[in-house]
């Protein structure tokens, strides 16, 4: 297994199940990180769930900034000195 330092191995879950038809919702009640043998894991839990049930998952990548864009408006604006502009 790889391990990340500044990433868990897997987040803690606790599962509130819904009702009538409606979605099941996650609450991130922890993280578990490998020992630094890489043995094993450690779990640190912020909650408990009332169900006694919990779900490990994978981290999901952080996803990356958009690039940046601009908008061609040629509509009246505040440039960055605070002076209102009015091109039309």
């Amino acid at each position: 297994m790889t391990t990340n330092k500044k990433q868990p191995a897997y987040e803690v879950f606790a599962v509130r199940e819904g009702t009538k038809g409606r979605k099941s919702h996650f609450i991130k009640v922890g993280t578990i990180w490998p020992t630094k043998t890489g043995n094993g894991f450690v779990q640190y839990l912020d909650a408990l769930p009332v169900n006694g049930k919990l779900v490990l998952m994978p981290p999901k990548a952080k996803q990356e900034a958009g690039p940046e864009t601009t908008v061609d408006d040629d509509g009246p604006y505040i440039d960055d000195e605070g002076n209102f502009t009015n091109p039309s």
